[in-house]
């Protein structure tokens, strides 16, 4: 899906700023009770990994829902047996506002409405977890984050808004990021030849970019449709980190490095320790690794690079 080449391994550093806590975390910190969160969206991520994941979360747990097809909240409630009146549509954001049980809502919805979504659930009070891409654009992840910081809450960050960029290479974007500890400055891109240019007819079938990072490294980087790849490898001076089919998957991840050979991560839902682990954060006051600033970093990034095939130049990255 994404191949890389020469970046330097790292890791990805907290850029939350620690708001104060809502009364209902504070209740549910004394109490001892597992956070209860709302799933905004019920599509095939939610259904086929969110939901199984929370039935195994200690620190959350599954209490409403917010969907535009009633039969999928019913069947959701009675998996995880929450009352079936706190099923809502996307125009009930009084009565979400209202539901004391709920503290965070995972919006989970496509990355075109991610925006207005996050901005109702800040207006709700709720605290807010979106799937990524965080937006489809930098203003929307700035109104997103300001709805946040009024509201006093944290954003941590798939209609699509893109082709292959925003459903697939938003992975390898984050992950270059991560082997580089740092972010790229500018970037080259170019869009290939589609080989269904009917069906992909306002967004692009698969692109190659460049990303470039300030201490001389860079990352080569192809995403698309129109193969079946799933490949990263990252080099320095004293080592390699490599990834190979399955490196962007949920589970059962083949992973290797020169130092240590390949990693045995265990057996674990992916979902279950993320979202355990933001509940925490939430209930704690402690900061969240993956913030709404770094998803509005990933737009800047995507921003330039879909600039870079319009105007087939270098685009210099700035994040403010």
């Amino acid at each position: 899906m994404s191949p890389t080449r020469r970046a330097f391994l790292g890791s990805l550093g907290g850029l939350a700023a620690g708001y104060a806590l809502a009364p209902a975390l504070r209740a549910a910190e004394a109490s001892g009770k597992p956070l209860g969160l709302a799933l905004c969206g019920l599509g095939n991520y939610s259904n086929g990994e969110l939901s199984p994941a929370l039935l195994e979360t200690k620190h959350v747990k599954l209490v409403a829902a917010i969907t535009g097809t009633r039969a999928k909240g019913e069947k959701l409630a009675k998996l995880h047996g929450f009352d079936e009146a706190n099923i809502y549509s996307y125009d009930q954001w009084d009565k979400v506002a209202a539901n004391k049980a709920i503290d965070i809502v995972y919006v989970v919805t496509p990355p075109g409405v991610h925006a207005q979504n996050v901005i109702d659930a800040f207006g709700a009070g709720k605290h807010v977890i979106c799937e990524k891409p965080m937006a489809t654009s930098v203003a929307d992840c700035d109104a997103m984050i300001a709805a946040g910081k009024k509201a006093g809450k944290r954003l941590e960050k798939k209609l699509a808004g893109g082709g292959a960029l925003l459903d697939m290479g938003v992975y390898s974007i984050q992950a270059c990021c991560m082997a580089a500890d740092a972010n790229p400055v500018a970037v080259t891109a170019k869009e290939l030849p589609k080989t269904q240019p009917d069906f992909f007819k306002e967004v692009e079938q698969a692109m190659e970019f460049r990303l470039e990072f300030a201490n001389g490294a860079v990352a080569d980087v192809w995403t698309g449709y129109d193969a079946n790849r799933a490949e990263f490898r990252a080099e320095a001076a004293k080592g390699w980190f490599e990834g190979s089919k399955p490196v962007f998957s949920y589970r059962n991840l083949n992973i290797s490095t020169s130092a240590k050979g390949k990693l045995d991560f265990g057996v674990f839902r992916q979902q279950q320790r993320h979202m355990d682990g933001v509940a925490q954060a939430f209930r704690n006051g402690t900061e969240v690794t993956c913030t709404g600033e770094v998803g509005r970093r990933d737009m800047v990034i995507i921003e330039g690079i879909y600039e870079s095939i319009r105007t087939g130049k270098k685009v210099e990255l700035k994040y403010s």
